[in-house]
C-alpha cells in the first residue's frame, strides 16, 4: 500500500499573528525566505504522495496564485474553498470529492516538523480507522491514551500533565472510514475530533504516534514561535 493523496488544512485566518495575516494569508508566511506552506508541499512529495488537495478561506486567491507558480513541485494540486470556515470536520466533509478508498495523510498547513511520516504509515493496517502524531508539548487540550497508545478520550488539563496524555500536532493518516463518517453529519461545520469521539464510542482503533523528543515541531500560530521557527532554521542553514 502507498500512500498518494494528501489533505492540507490552510483556510485559518491566523487571528493570532494579527498584522501579519491581514493582507496575506498565514500558510504563505515565510520561514527563512520560504513560505511555510512549500515547506509542507515538498515534505509530502518527498514522502511520495501525489495529489494534494489544500482546503483555503482566507486570501484564497493569493495561495491559489503563489502555488500554481510553483512549476516544479511534482504534485497535483486541487483546492476546496469555503466561503465560511467550516472547522476540521466540515472542511473535510466539503472535500469529500477529492478522496478514494485508500488511506490519506491530513496535515494543518501552518506546523513545520521534522517528524517522518512513514512513522504513522507504519503503524496503520486494516484494523485502525486513524494513526494520530502526538508529543509531550505543552497543550491543555489533551488525547487520553491506553497503555497500547490508542485513543479513548479527550480531555482538557493543567501541568503537570497525566503521564497518559499527550498532545495532537497536526498530522494524522486517515482511512475512508473518516471520510464517510465526516459525511454523515449533518452539520457543515464541526471539528474532526467529534468523529474521533464517535469512532472510540464505537470501539474503533485510533492508534497515537509519539514523535521522537528530538525531533523539531513548530505551530506557526503565534509571533514568538515564528520567531522560533526563524532562527531554528536559520542555524539549521548554517550546518549546512
Amino acid at each position: 500500500m502507498k500512500i498518494k493523496k494528501a489533505f492540507v488544512l490552510a483556510a485559518g485566518i491566523g487571528s493570532r499573528l494579527k498584522e501579519l495575516t491581514e493582507k496575506k494569508p498565514k500558510c504563505l508566511i515565510e520561514v527563512n525566505n520560504k513560505p511555510i506552506l512549500l515547506y509542507q508541499l515538498e515534505k509530502l512529495r518527498d514522502f511520495g504522495i501525489s495529489q494534494v488537495c489544500i482546503n483555503l478561506h482566507h486570501h484564497a486567491e493569493q495561495v491559489m496564485a503563489y502555488v500554481n507558480n510553483q512549476k516544479n513541485l511534482g504534485v497535483e494540486l486541487v483546492y476546496s474553498y469555503e466561503e465560511h470556515l467550516l472547522d476540521t470536520g466540515g472542511a473535510l466533509k466539503k472535500a469529500a470529492w477529492f478522496f478514494d478508498a485508500e488511506p490519506f495523510l491530513v496535515v494543518n498547513a501552518d506546523i513545520l516538523t521534522g517528524i517522518n511520516f512513514n512513522s504513522l504509515y507504519e503503524a496503520y493496517n486494516h484494523t485502525t480507522v486513524a494513526v494520530l502524531a502526538t508529543s509531550n508539548r505543552k497543550e491543555e487540550s489533551r488525547l487520553s491514551l491506553n497503555a497500547s497508545l490508542e485513543l479513548i478520550g479527550l480531555q482538557k488539563c493543567l501541568e503537570p500533565y497525566p503521564q497518559e496524555t499527550k498532545a495532537y500536532c497536526g498530522l494524522a493518516l486517515y482511512s475512508s472510514e473518516i471520510v464517510e463518517r465526516a459525511k454523515a453529519k449533518k452539520s457543515e461545520v464541526f471539528s474532526i475530533k467529534d468523529i474521533w469521539l464517535q469512532l472510540v464510542d464505537q470501539k474503533k482503533i485510533i492508534k497515537t504516534v509519539a514523535m521522537p523528543e528530538e525531533c523539531y515541531w513548530f505551530d506557526i500560530g503565534t509571533k514568538e514561535t515564528l520567531e522560533a521557527a526563524k532562527i531554528y532554521f536559520n542555524n539549521k542553514t548554517q550546518l549546512l
